[in-house]
């Protein structure tokens, strides 16, 4: 869904330059680069997922913006599932907004905590991790918080349910509740959550672009959220 949303702003991005905060394994910088054309450049913590990116995948990652190289300006910087980690998120987007060419593009992607599958599972919704997940949105607060700085005009909104949710929601209802529901334990959580798999890595990256792209709407209205603003 992420290379998605970045092939929807308009002028066309090939060429441009790209900052992804938050870029994990660098899978969307190196899917950016190959079928988008674009430079990339990502921001990642993690060691692991940063040596990964830079050395199996080859693209540019840097632990920190203080590594960016001073007075660099970008087309396009992506913040896709960071701004729930942040305490101060507006933050990050004051820097963000210095590092954007004028008329560049910023895009944020977080969830949706007053959608329908946060209604239905409740405290079993799945992003609910209160130890990494501070600070929660939903359709207006995250329009405020991509305005409050007055440096972006937002200029398109998107939004899909995954179909894990989607399963997970149709279990719940047909168990009565007794199974499609994990909730949160924070013992098992930093027991595990370093070294547990992605279940169906394989089978999800194949199925999940084509079903975010028939799942889309443009409203912000369901559990994953996109906001595509554009610097004043």
């Amino acid at each position: 869904m992420n290379v998605n949303i970045l092939k929807t702003i308009k002028p066309p991005i090939n060429g441009r330059a790209l900052l992804d905060i938050g870029s994990g394994f660098g899978f969307l910088l190196d899917r950016a680069r190959d079928k988008l054309g674009m430079n990339v450049t990502g921001v990642e913590l993690s060691n692991a997922e940063r040596k990964f990116a830079n050395e199996s995948l080859g693209v540019k990652t840097v632990r920190d913006l203080d590594d960016v190289p001073a007075g660099s300006k970008f087309d396009v910087i992506s913040l896709f599932e960071v701004v729930e980690h942040l305490k101060d998120p507006r933050a990050l987007l004051g820097r963000a907004a210095d590092m954007l060419k004028a008329g560049g593009y910023l895009v944020v992607g977080t969830d949706n905590f007053e959608s329908n599958p946060v209604r239905v599972m409740g405290e079993g919704f799945p992003k609910w991790i209160p130890h990494q997940h501070i600070s929660l949105f939903g359709p207006d607060s995250l329009r405020r918080l991509c305005t409050m700085t007055g440096a972006f005009s937002i200029r398109a909104e998107a939004s899909y349910t995954p179909w894990e949710y989607q399963a997970r929601m149709a279990v719940q209802r047909l168990s009565r509740g007794r199974r499609g529901v994990r909730k949160f334990n924070l013992e098992q959580e930093l027991a595990s959550e370093e070294g547990r798999g992605f279940a169906l890595f394989p089978l999800r990256r194949l199925v999940n672009p084509l079903y975010a792209r028939l799942a889309r709407r443009n409203t912000l209205d369901a559990a994953m959220m996109y906001v595509i603003a554009q610097r004043n």
